[in-house]
């Protein structure tokens, strides 16, 4: 028979239990915040059209325009791991239809800056980062962002999209040991991505493995 100092004793260990383990469920019911691994294919459907979000999983650069698409999420993986980025970096990122790369980088890093060339993405960008409750992701233009005394310092640029040149000012917003990564094309649209590693002693520039946007070349310039 079960005394009552035994109901006693069981009814203070529940007690205890459930004062140290709602902390832990409530938390895990809370949306992921700047620093923690969000599921790409999750962002990446918030980005997409009605009538392509079933297609968010899938390894294809998906098209919004002629210009601009939207990159797999294995390609935002491996772009994170190249970039090198921590919960202490600050990263730019340049290009068309950038809003889910900069969505996804900011879950790693404390800030990133975008520079949106595709006007009608905009408001797409702001909403989704909006809705995900994002506050570490800034829009600014590159015309003028660039030519602001503190364009420098970052720990990391992407260039979102083809370019067939790279203005010396992303060289110079580069920290030493920051990391520019780019898909750069000749004319005749061969396209390789490089890394390039700013050191105190000039620049160490590598091949990256990565896939190719499929978008026309877009031209960035310091003027």
């Amino acid at each position: 028979m079960v005394t009552s100092l035994e109901r006693y004793l069981v009814s203070v260990f529940i007690g205890a239990l459930l004062l140290v383990t709602a902390p832990l469920l409530l938390s895990a019911q809370e949306p992921p915040s700047a620093g923690s691994s969000a599921d790409p294919v999750s962002i990446r459907t918030l980005f997409l059209p009605e009538n392509q979000k079933e297609f968010a999983g899938s390894e294809l650069f998906i098209p919004l325009s002629p210009d601009s698409s939207i990159p797999p999420p294995k390609y935002a993986e491996d772009i994170r791991k190249s970039l090198d980025i921590d919960e202490e970096s600050t990263v730019l990122v340049i290009g068309r239809a950038a809003g889910f790369m900069a969505a996804y980088l900011s879950q790693y890093a404390e800030t990133v800056i975008v520079s949106e060339l595709d006007p009608g993405q905009l408001n797409t960008n702001e909403r989704v980062w909006n809705d995900l409750g994002l506050r570490n992701i800034e829009s600014a233009s590159y015309t003028d962002y660039i030519r602001q005394t503190d364009f420098d310092g970052f720990d990391a640029v992407m260039v979102h999209g083809i370019v067939r040149e790279i203005p010396p000012s992303l060289f110079n917003s580069l920290k030493n040991g920051g990391i520019l990564l780019t898909p750069l094309s000749n004319f005749k649209e061969v396209q390789m991505t490089l890394k390039f590693i700013k050191t105190p002693d000039g620049l160490k520039v590598s091949g990256e493995d990565l896939s190719f946007f499929p978008n026309r070349p877009f031209q960035l310039r310091d003027e």
